[in-house]
């Protein structure tokens, strides 16, 4: 039986960002844009819902804070966040490692 299996996950490049430390959401877009090379640009339309359902299923938090008068939502990783992330970062590799492999047995020499 075939396990369903998501490669690329929004959620575990958000929870990775708040991971290293609390930020709010511009920040959080700047950052995976930044650290992906430019390769990935979420933008807040996509990434909002994404936090609010990581807010609803209590892996992370949220609190504001003012700055230059301005309130800024920051979100913070919970415990649960965290494990939750560690699993997700485990089911990445081995769909990565199975591609590879699909990769590697359909083409042999060609790939290498």
């Amino acid at each position: 039986m075939a396990r369903k299996n998501s490669f690329f996950k929004l959620d575990m490049l958000l929870l990775c960002i708040i991971a290293k430390q609390d930020c709010y959401g511009y920040e959080i877009t700047k950052q995976i844009k930044t650290y992906s090379h430019e390769l990935i640009d979420i933008k807040e339309g996509t990434m909002y819902p994404i936090l609010y359902k990581l807010l609803d299923e209590n892996y992370i938090s949220s609190y504001e804070k003012v700055i230059d008068r301005k309130v800024r939502v920051y979100y913070h990783i919970e415990e649960k966040g965290k494990e939750k992330l560690l699993e997700m970062i485990n089911e990445f590799n081995n769909a990565v490692d199975g591609i590879h492999n699909v990769i590697k047995e359909s083409l042999g020499e060609a790939y290498e």
